[in-house]
């Protein structure tokens, strides 16, 4: 039986796909190539209880369309690029839909400090990375205190020293509601 559906579509395959360019030829005018969802709503149904827990973590964490920046030099670390990080970090903050930029401009080095006497158990002490450049030597003492810091090297800086990302998070909610999503 299969021997005599093998010989069927062998003898049919040029008119079988003569059928298909048919078809797609006249279909080809509907489509539309520019208007594409791939919001996770097309995949599951908003009464999916997934669905619910993906919107219920959304919404207490953010969403998920980041865009990150990739800056490179071998001068990464002098006072002039330093300076110039908070500047970009600020001009994309103003731009319409960004929900928040990390960037060494808004990077923190959190560090443990010792407790005063035997009772106390110590402390935290939270400092922004970029807190003084005007120091001779600033820009050395930043690259150090930003490698040392095992939360940042590999994320927002390289573990060289002459890569550091700005991670752009945008308003999904504002941007479906302009996209008319």
């Amino acid at each position: 039986m299969s021997v005599v559906i093998a010989h069927l579509v062998w003898r049919s395959r040029v008119p079988a796909c003569a059928v298909i360019h048919i078809g797609f030829l006249a279909f080809a005018p509907s489509i539309n190539l520019t208007d594409l969802d791939n919001d996770i709503s097309a995949w599951i149904s908003k009464d999916d209880p997934v669905y619910q827990t993906y919107e219920r973590f959304r919404n207490e964490f953010g969403g998920g369309r980041t865009l990150i920046i990739a800056l490179h030099s071998d001068r990464l670390f002098t006072s002039e690029s330093l300076e110039s990080i908070p500047s970009v970090t600020e001009d994309i903050e103003r731009v319409e839909h960004v929900q928040r930029v990390q960037s060494l401009a808004t990077a923190n080095i959190v560090r443990a400090l010792p407790p005063a006497d035997d009772d106390e158990g110590g402390g935290i002490e939270v400092r922004p990375l970029l807190d003084n450049l005007n120091p001779p030597r600033a820009a050395d003492v930043v690259r150090q205190r930003a490698l040392d810091d095992q939360l940042l090297r590999g994320d927002l800086v390289s573990e060289d020293g002459t890569v550091t990302a700005i991670v752009v998070t945008f308003d999904e909610d504002r941007i479906d509601e302009v996209r008319g999503v």
